[in-house]
């Protein structure tokens, strides 16, 4: 019972990290919108794409652990086959797309910021 306190802790804290990184995202559309209307973006990008692929790597992990950690919440309260599995994939990538638009749109961020824009 304790591993399941854990594992739905786990789901809990890690579903409200993907809420306050998709509130941050939404709050800075307009500034990600007028970069990229100015049409920087690409060389942007470019500076800071091996850094968003850097932190995209622990990223992808934390998610899989949040994933596997709803699975076996999902599957004590009795969810099985198909729509166990359906559930977890929405889960994770749903969580990894917002937290690599919010880690795109942070580094753009950064990186406009050092270029002066």
């Amino acid at each position: 019972m304790l591993n399941l306190g854990l594992d739905a802790f786990l789901v809990m804290f890690f579903l409200a990290h993907v809420y306050f990184a998709f509130q941050s995202f939404r709050s800075n559309k307009d500034q990600l919108t007028g970069l990229l209307r100015k049409g920087v973006v690409d060389s942007l990008f470019r500076k800071a794409s091996k850094a968003f692929y850097l932190l995209l790597i622990p990223a992808v992990f934390i998610t899989g652990l949040a994933a596997w950690s709803f699975y076996k919440v999902l599957a004590c309260f009795g969810a099985s086959g198909f729509i166990l599995n359906i559930l977890t994939a929405v889960f994770a990538l749903y969580s990894i797309a917002v937290l690599a638009s919010f880690l795109f749109g942070k580094l753009i961020q950064l990186a406009a910021h050092k270029a002066g824009l």
